[in-house]
């Protein structure tokens, strides 16, 4: 049997509502914002499929992959959401919040009973849990995930995989096995959500080491292959929708050399942006430029060393570190997909432990002092956070911003154009894609972009001859054949 715990103290529920609270004030950002131009059409508004709870509608949630993922149990809340509140975009942006604002508070209640492992201060436990659970809650590098109604999935996995987390140490702690099945009905769920959280078996097998110190490796590991079954399975149905999607990238176009670069890359670029969360952009694309993977690897390598100097005082920092990794290698950029080197929505999951850390720091301190000292950092993280949100206003505030931080960047400049494009100034959009065209070599969505715009105008002989140029293999060959056709009928009149 695990060791008796001391009971929660009065003061949990107010805290936990707390944190709940605080962390849905600084999102209401969110709710005045507005469909974006970064899948958002692709996935909401140009399609329907979604758009219902009937039969034909739940089998395409529950059999199709869209977009390269398959997350059927998002689709479904969706579809409530669009029952409710139709194609309101507040009304999504209000479940994402309020979905986000519960996983602090579960992540709270987690943190709460796993620090009791480190200190029997009840006074400081709850200040220090509550204090870390916001320190996740409230970063900007949750907006992302949050302010775009994209990433709902996200969201909804979190609270799920919060849910499964504080089941599993309940049932660690009393060794019920009702809380056994409460974890894995939950951890089915989150994956059903999205598949990131497949990394739960490997987090437990970690837990059960430290802190939970419990024996019986054999049984330990038994007790998983539930849990390892189901991450397998949805792990596989990831790989699918991803190739299904075209969204996989193969390793003629990326070497395995530089996506162990790339992964290096990310493993040091998603701490440095919780210590210092500036210039966050919905797209850091690799460029081809120098990675400085040397430099990383010295970083990654001092972080683990430090860890393991560490080790005999305390295991937590080495701990917490080897489950960033764990959590972190599904969007390491191994299995490459889409432009992006690194995204604020891959620290959703991946950072939980350096939050979880920072609540262990705290107690092991053991002043009011030290609780005290972390207001000014979530009162700094707040007001980041709350002006982070409004960056996701709409897509003009979005790529504006991310333009200010990369200049040159040709999907920016595209992103921004069309966005022009689809309000109807179609002259503010031709310089944009100019610039974009020649910033590299041409991209065909970009291409038909400026086609578009050009034909729009009325400029046909050249919307005609921008078309041409659409490589025959490209995706988007058949479409601009077809535009031709069509602007040489309308020259026709």
């Amino acid at each position: 049997m695990a060791p008796e715990t001391s009971a929660s103290p009065p003061s949990l529920p107010v805290a936990f509502m707390g944190v709940v609270a605080l962390t849905f004030v600084l999102f209401l950002p969110a709710l005045s914002a507005d469909w974006v131009s970064w899948d958002d059409p692709g996935n909401f508004l140009d399609h329907t499929a979604w758009r219902g709870l009937g039969g034909a509608e739940l089998s395409w949630m529950w059999t199709q992959a869209h977009m390269g993922h398959y997350t059927p149990l998002t689709w479904m809340t969706l579809a409530v959401d669009h029952a409710i509140w139709g194609m309101d975009p507040r009304g999504y942006h209000l479940t994402n919040v309020v979905l986000h604002a519960l996983s602090a508070g579960v992540f709270f209640l987690v943190l709460e009973r796993v620090l009791r492992r480190a200190s029997n201060d009840l006074r400081l436990l709850t200040g220090a849990a509550a204090i870390a659970a916001l320190l996740y809650g409230i970063h900007p590098l949750r907006v992302e995930s949050v302010a775009w109604i994209t990433e709902r999935r996200d969201v909804l996995s979190m609270v799920l995989f919060q849910g499964c987390l504080y089941a599993w140490v309940r049932y660690v702690e009393a060794e019920d096995r009702r809380w056994f099945v409460a974890a894995l009905a939950l951890h089915a769920l989150s994956l059903s959500a999205k598949a990131h959280a497949m990394t739960l078996p490997v987090v437990l097998l970690v837990l059960d080491f430290w802190p939970f110190r419990r024996q019986g490796w054999v049984k330990l590991v038994a007790e998983k292959v539930p849990f390892a079954g189901l991450a397998a399975l949805f792990a596989g149905l990831a790989i699918w929708a991803q190739s299904e999607g075209g969204a996989l990238v193969g390793g003629d176009t990326i070497s395995w050399g530089h996506r162990l670069e790339m992964a290096i890359y990310g493993a040091a670029f998603y701490p440095a942006k919780v210590l210092w969360p500036a210039d966050l952009s919905p797209l850091y694309e690799w460029d081809g430029a120098e990675l400085h993977t040397g430099r990383n690897l010295v970083v990654l390598l001092g972080v683990t060393a430090l860890g393991a100097a560490l080790w005999k005082k305390t295991p937590a920092p080495l701990v917490a570190w080897v489950l960033y990794l764990v959590i972190l290698s599904p969007v390491s950029g191994i299995a490459q997909s889409g432009p992006q080197l690194a995204a604020d929505r891959y620290s959703y999951f991946s950072c939980l432990p350096f939050a979880a850390l920072a609540g262990l720091g705290l107690l092991q301190v053991r002043r009011r002092s030290a609780l005290l000292a972390g207001i000014p950092l979530l009162i700094f993280l707040g007001q980041a956070t709350w002006a982070q949100t409004k960056v996701w206003t709409d897509s003009f505030t979005l790529w504006g911003t991310a333009l200010r931080l990369d200049p040159d960047n040709e999907i920016l400049m595209s992103q921004l154009a069309g966005a022009y494009i689809s309000s109807g100034n179609n002259l503010a959009a031709i310089p944009l894609l100019e610039d974009a065209l020649a910033a590299g070599p041409p991209r065909p969505p970009t291409l038909m972009l400026y086609a578009g715009a050009l034909a729009n105008l009325q400029r046909f002989p050249l919307a005609i001859e921008v078309w041409s140029s659409v490589p025959a293999d490209a995706p988007e060959y058949a479409q601009a054949q077809e535009f031709i056709g069509i602007a040489r009928q309308r020259m026709a009149q």
